[in-house]
């Protein structure tokens, strides 16, 4: 049921459609993987003290990719769909009794 609920949502149908536009151009869909795989290895740098200086630089390199409208609106599509999860995952461990005591 969640699952389905999340498939039908407007999110999950934005997403699907910003990727299939994407693909129709297999080497800007390559480019934006390395993007989206570079940038989540560089945002779970949990030690690294020049994080925000290594972040501004990464966009700075990547600001013409960015800028490409299909790539912009797949990235936004993305972002969206990640919080809507995130957002059930909150619920979920709000009304659920599950001891998360030991991650403070």
């Amino acid at each position: 049921e969640l699952a389905t609920a999340i498939q039908e949502s407007d999110e999950y149908k934005q997403y699907l459609r910003c990727r299939s536009e994407l693909m129709q151009d297999e080497e800007l869909f390559r480019k934006v993987n390395e993007y989206r795989r570079n940038n989540f290895y560089l945002q779970n740098q949990s030690n690294n003290p020049r994080l925000v200086e290594d972040v501004e630089a990464f966009h700075a390199q990547n600001a013409e990719l960015t800028a490409n409208i299909l790539v912009n609106k797949y990235l936004l599509a993305e972002m969206a769909l990640c919080r809507m999860i995130k957002q059930v995952e909150r619920t979920l461990i709000e009304n659920v009794e599950l001891d998360l005591d030991f991650l403070d």
